[in-house]
Formats: structure tokens, C-alpha cells, sequence
């Protein structure tokens, strides 16, 4: 069945418009409503037809991986889908303008193409599901669900009308109708803002601890060996050779006897940028360093990885940046691949005054950390004192180890203590944080990265999952310092765990990343010169497929209709079965008719009578088809099947 006019057309217009391609969207709902009144037909043999929607299929999984991987999975699916009228539209134009006007199960699934079955090549219209296609884009696409849903349900109710039951008043059908409609806005418009209000909820949540992406939690009380990725994260350029450097992501505060966690608080913006889209996190002082640091975002948000001394951060590609109390900076409606410079200034930490929180042990460790400072011995008598007693405790006896334990509950922070005295960076980080606290010295545990592999095949010095890192942060003298207790073998150890493979997959990162850099290279339009090269090479597939057909300008030439061939053999036979008591029903298919009768174990039902029902749809729907030859071969099945028929009881 045809969908009504402009039909397509309109419902393309409402996709583009909703996706921010309203050009596009007139455009191939132009085209397809002038190929809908055009004359022009093509001649499509089945591999032909084949060819079209592969390559469609081509096309959207092509989709799918290049939104993924500039994304991420989540967005990336979504955009892909929210793309699938553009990538799908080959099939829908090659039904418009082929003679037969219709596709086969055939054509569309890859699993029948050699299949011998009738079902194989039963007619499909994909005009109606290619409408729904688009409103379900439309949908993903649209910010405004007010007014796109108004409009989208007149489309609907457009498209309803055409194919209404028979027989039905008109008012009870646009009643029933109209009633769908209100209750499908209604529960649309109340699950949207039930969806905007948790996610200002979990904003609300979230942003207060802003949990490192990679390390959560402190992996206290977990049970086995630690493994980290090799995925590479940031990229880091420097001026000179670098030995460490630590860049800040986050700091924490509240320790539960478990976990790290920060105040409950909502991200700041910095406001408006300076000349040359330069963000200014505190004033100049002192001598400065400069490092250039560049990676992908997750769905155009970050945490930036910083040192934690930075001053100012330049040419960075997002509209919002914006930073916490504790120092965390993050962006947001960012480009899919940042890449900016950091002023910073050596040693020198740019954090809020302490705060009650700083000093805060929880009490059931509070026992625990005064048989530590027992052990330590020596008297203290100032921050910086404490400092050095801390930094030599943890360094005579203690030895990174990624292993967590076997036994339920894993290993605990008293066991790493005075037991053990092995564990890694967040044990270390941890415990020197709390063990500062109990001396009367403000501190806090801080999450970020270790800068200190260089990249031979980049040429810069690559961060990767396993170089996340957590230190403390202590207030000595009226200034924050960095207090790493961690054995500097830990580097190594995790270095030891590298897979076989990470060569290869560095290059493939350092690939990824030339790429999204060209993509989002200031000045160069390059998505506009990516749409037109996929253009093109529709259009060179297009030509591929077409260049065999045979184009010609001839009335509409519609397929032979079912009811048109009353007189052929096969109605002859079902005329007969009718009078036997087993008549078709109104609206069934003869194949459907055909597997009811074979259900009910009807004793008419024979391989001939199945053959017959077989010729019939080749008579009936392909016009390019022997007809004088089928006619001659309905005749002869009838007669055979009437002859193995004729004794069962009421001749048919």
C-alpha cells in the first residue's frame, strides 16, 4: 500500500529538523515525494535489489563505529540511530522507482537470499516502516518534546487515516484516536520531566564527590590482584625532559572507613575566557612551565588532568569550564578531542584554605593510628615535622603490591598497617592522609595521573589507565604540599603487567588521535568536507549499481492484482475447497490460508496443492514472469491434484 502523500516528505522535514539538518531533511523528503509522482521506473533484478540494501546496512553500521569511537558508546549508538533515515534511504528510493514497486523478505534479510521457500519472496513496503523510522529519530534528536509531539502525532494520525479499518465510522475512529494521542503526550511529557529531574538529582550527587573515572573507590576491602589498562588517556608535550609529574584530577576529604568522598556541592563556571580562549585558574606568580596536553572527551565532557600548581589553560575547544571548592576541574559541551596548553607554576598548589573536614579520622580508626604514631617514636612538634616523621615511617618496610588478599573482605587498611605493609598508591595515600590527621596536620587524599613514560612512536610522554595515581595533599606553614609515600617502584610493577599487544595498539591509538586532531583543527570546516566525501561516494555507489538497469519512461505499471486473475487454475481450486468447507477468510493470504489448512491437518493439502499455491504468486506478483508458461503449469498442477483428491470424501 502507498502511503499518502507527503507523507514521507513531511515526515523527513520533521526529522531534520529535529536533528539540526533541516536542509538535509527537505532535501530527500523533496526527493522522494518527486520520485513518489515521478513516471520514471527502473528495472531491478534481485541482485540488484540485494546490492541496495547492503548497501544500506553498510552504511549504518559504518554509522554506529564512527559515531562509537568520536562519542562514545552510549551517544554514539544514539546518533547513529538518530542517522539511520540518511544511511537507509538507499532502499527506500530504489523501492520508488523499481517496476515491482516493493521489496521481498529476500532482498531485506541475508539468511533467505538462497532460500527455496515461498515466504522468501513475499512483497514488503517499506514506506510505512521507514516513516516510523524517521519519528523515531526525530524523537532521539529533539529537544523541545512540547512541540515536536504535536506535530509528530498529526503526522501519525496522517499516516492512520490511510490504512483505517473498513466499515468503521469515521468518528469513532478519530475518537479513539484523539484519546491515544492525549494519554501517549501526557505519559511522553511527564516521563521527560521525571527524567529531567533525576538527572538534576544525580547531577546533584555526582558532581559533589565528581569520583575519579577510573578508581571510584579506594579498592579498600576488595579480594584479589589489581589490573589497569594500557589505554592511553592523555598525551602530554612538555619543554624539557621530565623525570615525574603529577597532575591533579581530583581531591577528597570524608573517609568513611572505605571510600573517599568530597562535599556535596555543584560546579562553578569560570566565566568568560580571555583573548585566544585562555581560562584563568589564578594569578600569575613566580616562575612558570608550560606543557601542552591533548586526549578525548566522553561525550564532550572531561575532568581535566592538571598540575596541581596551574595557572591558566589555553586554546581548549568547550563552551563551559568549570571547577569545584577542592580544585577539580572538569568541561563540558567540549569538543570529541581536546588539545590545549596549561601554564603552572613548580611546586606550588593552588587549593582552598583547610577546612574541620581536613582533620576529620573516623573514630573506629582513631585507636589504630595511635599504635602508629607509638611505632614512629619520634616527638613532633611542628607540620613540617610531621611530614618527615610520616614520609620516613612509610619508607623503612613498606613495599608496593598490587595483590589485595584472598580472604573475605580483602585487605584492610589495619592489616596494611601492622601487618602486611604492602599495598598500592590509594593504601599508601590513604593512610598517610588519615595518619597526618591524627598528628593535628590538615590533609587531603588526591586522585590524578603520573606523568612518566615517554613515547618513542609518538614523541611526547603518554598517560595511560595504569598511570592513575592517588597522593596526599598536606598544609605545612600556611601552603599545600604534595606527600607521596608511595614506593617509586609502583610505576614499575604496574609497567610489568603491560600486554603483548600494547605496541599495536599504540599505533592505532597515535592514528586515532592524528585524526580527531584533523577533525577538530580550528579554522577547517572538515565535518562539512567528511559529509560531502560520503556524498560522493553514495553517489559512485549509486552509479555501480545503476549503470546495468534499463531506464525507461512508461505509464505505471502496477502488479498484476490477485483479483484480476479469478479465472486462472488456482482459483479454480480454491473455488473447490470453499464448496468442501474449507474457504478462505477474508484478509488471509493464501500462504496463510494454505498453513492454516496443513494445521488442521486438512486431507487436501498436498505437496501439489502447495506447488500450485507457489506458481500462483509467480503469476500474480512478477510481472517480469513467463505468464503464458505459468498458466500452462497451474493447469496441469490443478488437474493433478484434483486426481489425488478425488477420494476424499466431498470432491473438491
Amino acid at each position: 500500500m502507498k502511503p499518502p502523500r507527503f507523507l514521507l516528505g513531511l515526515g523527513l522535514a520533521l526529522w531534520g529538523s529535529c536533528a539540526d539538518v533541516l536542509w538535509l531533511g527537505v532535501l530527500l523528503g523533496a526527493l522522494v515525494e518527486i520520485l513518489l509522482a515521478a513516471n520514471l521506473r527502473l528495472r531491478f533484478e534481485t541482485a540488484e535489489f540485494n546490492r541496495v540494501t547492503d548497501l544500506g546496512t553498510l552504511l549504518s553500521i559504518g554509522a554506529i563505529g564512527y559515531f562509537a569511537a568520536t562519542l562514545g558508546m552510549s551517544q554514539g549508538v544514539l546518533r547513529a540511530v538518530v542517522w539511520l533515515p540518511v544511511t537507509i534511504a538507499p532502499v527506500l528510493l530504489a523501492q520508488l522507482v523499481s517496476e515491482a514497486g516493493q521489496l521481498t523478505l529476500r532482498n531485506l534479510f541475508y539468511s533467505l537470499r538462497k532460500s527455496v521457500l515461498p515466504e522468501a519472496d513475499r512483497p514488503v513496503n517499506v514506506a510505512y516502516p521507514y516513516f516510523a523510522l524517521c519519528m523515531v529519530a526525530a524523537s532521539i534528536a529533539v529537544n523541545d518534546f512540547e512541540v515536536f509531539l504535536p506535530v509528530a502525532a498529526l503526522l501519525v494520525a496522517y499516516a492512520l487515516f490511510n490504512v483505517r479499518a473498513c466499515g468503521r465510522a469515521i468518528w469513532a475512529w478519530a475518537l479513539a484516536l484523539l484519546v491515544a494521542l492525549v494519554l501517549g503526550m501526557t505519559t511522553s511529557v511527564g516521563m521527560n520531566h521525571l527524567q529531567l529531574a533525576l538527572e538534576d538529582i544525580a547531577f546533584e550527587w555526582l558532581s559533589a564527590a565528581e569520583p575519579d573515572p577510573y578508581r571510584a573507590s579506594t579498592r579498600i576491602g576488595d579480594v584479589g590482584r589489581i589490573k589497569l589498562s594500557d589505554a592511553i588517556v592523555w598525551r602530554v608535550r612538555t619543554e624539557r625532559p621530565i623525570k615525574q609529574l603529577l597532575l591533579f584530577e581530583a581531591a577528597y576529604t570524608i573517609f568513611d572507613g572505605s571510600i573517599w568522598r568530597a562535599p556535596v556541592e555543584r560546579f562553578t563556571l569560570l566565566g568568560a575566557p580571555a583573548q585566544g580562549r585562555t581560562w584563568m585558574l589564578g594569578m600569575p606568580a613566580g616562575r612558570l612551565e608550560y606543557i601542552q596536553v591533548s586526549g578525548h572527551t566522553r561525550d564532550g565532557s572531561a575532568m581535566l588532568a592538571l598540575p596541581s600548581g596551574t595557572r591558566s589553560v589555553s586554546t581548549l575547544a568547550a563552551n563551559d569550564v568549570l571547577r569545584n571548592s577542592l580544585g577539580s576541574v572538569k568541561v563540558d559541551d567540549a569538543a570529541p578531542y581536546l588539545k590545549f596548553n596549561v601554564a603552572y607554576a613548580p611546586g606550588v598548589i593552588l587549593q582552598p584554605a583547610p577546612t574541620p573536614a581536613d582533620l576529620g579520622v573516623p573514630r573506629r580508626l582513631e585507636p589504630l593510628f595511635r599504635d602508629v604514631q607509638r611505632q614512629m617514636g619520634s616527638p613532633i612538634r611542628s607540620a613540617s615535622d610531621a611530614v618527615t616523621a610520616v614520609r620516613r615511617y612509610f619508607g623503612e618496610g613498606f613495599r608496593y603490591s598490587l595483590y589485595l588478599g584472598d580472604q573475605p573482605g580483602g585487605k584492610s587498611l589495619s592489616n596494611f598497617l601492622l601487618t602486611s605493609h604492602s599495598g598500592h598508591c590509594e593504601y599508601f595515600a590513604t593512610a598517610t592522609a588519615l595518619l597526618l590527621r591524627s598528628l593535628g596536620v590538615p590533609a587531603r587524599y588526591v586522585v590524578g595521573y603520573s606523568v612518566q613514560e615517554f613515547g618513542e612512536f609518538d614523541q611526547l610522554y603518554v598517560v595511560r589507565k595504569r598511570h592513575a595515581h592517588a597522593w596526599t595533599q598536606a598544609y605545612v606553614d600556611g601552603t599545600w604540599v604534595d606527600v607521596d609515600t608511595t614506593p617509586a617502584v609502583w610505576a614499575e610493577a604496574e609497567a610489568e603487567q603491560s600486554g603483548r599487544f600494547t605496541p599495536i595498539y599504540d599505533r592505532m591509538s597515535w592514528l586515532w588521535a592524528q585524526f580527531s586532531e584533523w577533525r577538530t583543527r580550528e579554522g577547517e570546516d572538515t565535518g562539512s568536507w567528511l559529509l560531502v566525501g560520503a556524498v560522493l561516494v553514495c553517489v559512485w555507489l549509486y552509479w555501480r549499481i545503476f549503470r546495468r538497469l534499463r531506464v525507461r519512461k512508461t505509464p505505471e505499471r502496477k502488479p498484476v492484482a490477485v483479483a484480476s486473475a479469478r479465472d486462472s487454475a488456482y482459483f479454480q481450486a480454491e473455488t473447490a475447497l470453499a464448496r468442501a468447507g474449507y474457504a478462505r477468510r477474508p484478509g488471509e493470504t493464501p500462504l496463510a490460508w494454505l498453513a492454516r489448512l496443513a494445521s488442521d491437518r486438512c486431507p487436501y493439502v498436498t505437496d501439489t496443492l502447495c506447488a500450485l499455491v507457489d506458481a500462483h504468486y509467480r503469476y500474480a506478483y512478477q510481472p517480469d514472469a513467463n505468464q503464458p508458461a505459468l498458466e500452462s503449469e497451474m493447469r496441469e498442477l490443478a488437474e493433478r491434484w484434483r486426481t489425488e483428491t478425488a477420494n476424499h470424501g466431498r470432491r473438491p
